[in-house]
């Protein structure tokens, strides 16, 4: 049986590569009738269409997918959740019986999630608003207080821990990320940056560039001049911002006039 799907993230390069994963090892099991970037969109799609099964990136443009999984219109649907995240929130979906796979997403992921959303389907699991809520109750900030206080970062034999408030900033390499630390510690990940955008928390950080996310806690001086708009970090690096991030990186620094 050929179910109906719908992918939603914020980054058309993740939906391309989602797609054409799906595309070439589950062409027989999954049907992508839509795709969307935005969560409006997603939400409008998703009410018309009635996908059975919903690949959601948790966080969008505006909110979450659980903001989207919360304004539909009640029908019978699966979702299957992609996600950046960190251990404890996947350990929230396994609870609730919630499928998910991990960016940066690979073919193995993919072939079980499938095949769980299968099994889910004929055996009627849909998924249900109580369980929305009750992931949403368990990442509740106030209900965290063992949250991660560091970045996981994956190496060819171990896993880096750094603390976000170590982190200086993360630099795009192509596919890979460095992540530049205070004791001038250069770690590369193999995951991309976008990845990393999600994993961070927002308070702190800030994608002031397609190449670049700052720790706003780190940087010591702004430049706008005529050479372009660009930041000095802690470590007397500067790195540059990009155009149309600058009025909401001086928002973001409180530093509006």
């Amino acid at each position: 049986m050929k179910l109906s799907a719908i992918i939603v993230d914020d980054e058309n390069q993740n939906i391309d590569i989602l797609n054409s994963t799906l595309e070439d090892y589950a062409t027989h099991s999954i049907d992508v009738i839509a795709t969307s970037n935005n969560a409006k969109e997603a939400e409008n799609i998703i009410n018309e269409l009635q996908p059975k099964v919903l690949f959601l990136d948790i966080k969008l443009d505006i909110g979450t997918a659980f903001d989207v999984l919360l304004k539909i219109k009640p029908y019978d649907y699966i979702v299957v959740f992609v996600t950046a995240y960190e251990e404890y929130i996947l350990e929230s979906f396994s609870y609730n019986a919630m499928s998910y796979i991990v960016k940066p997403i690979g073919i193995k992921e993919i072939v079980t999630a499938v095949n769980l959303v299968h099994r889910q389907y004929q055996l009627q699991n849909f998924t249900n608003k109580d369980q929305v809520e009750k992931i949403i109750h368990n990442l509740n900030p106030s209900k965290k207080e063992n949250a991660l206080k560091y970045l996981p970062i994956p190496e060819v034999n171990r896993i880096n821990l750094v603390e976000f408030d170590k982190i200086l900033f993360c630099k795009s390499d192509g596919r890979y990320t460095e992540i530049h630390t205070e004791n001038e510690a250069i770690i590369v990940s193999a995951k991309n940056l976008g990845a990393y955008e999600k994993m961070l928390p927002e308070k702190l950080f800030f994608r002031m560039h397609k190449s670049f996310i700052v720790n706003l806690n780190k940087i010591i001086e702004v430049i706008n001049d005529r050479g372009g708009s660009s930041c000095k970090m802690l470590n007397e690096e500067k790195l540059p911002v990009s155009k149309r991030k600058f009025q909401e990186f001086l928002r973001r620094l409180d530093l509006n006039t």
